[in-house]
């Protein structure tokens, strides 16, 4: 969850719940998945932000979707894969 506070996402949790509260500072920022759906779940996020925002971990993801980035692109996404952060 720190990494999505990390995109302006705001979470508390309560009687083994997670409630996710709206915000209005959703922003770009350089976050790290640490494993596929977490990967996955940040990958979403950015997407959702519309702010640049730059993903590491994203091995995880290309080994558990094949060709996820030709993929998002042809529903409308703008991302790109890049060697360095």
């Amino acid at each position: 969850m720190f990494e999505l506070n990390k995109l302006g996402f705001n979470f508390m949790t309560n009687n083994n719940k997670i409630i996710i509260n709206p915000a209005n500072n959703l922003r770009g920022n350089i976050v790290e998945g640490k494993d596929l759906r977490g990967s996955f779940a940040l990958l979403m996020a950015t997407l959702l932000i519309g702010d640049i925002s730059y993903l590491k971990g994203y091995s995880y993801i290309g080994r558990g979707y094949q060709d996820i980035i030709n993929r998002l692109r042809k529903v409308g996404a703008d991302i790109e894969e890049i060697d360095n952060v």
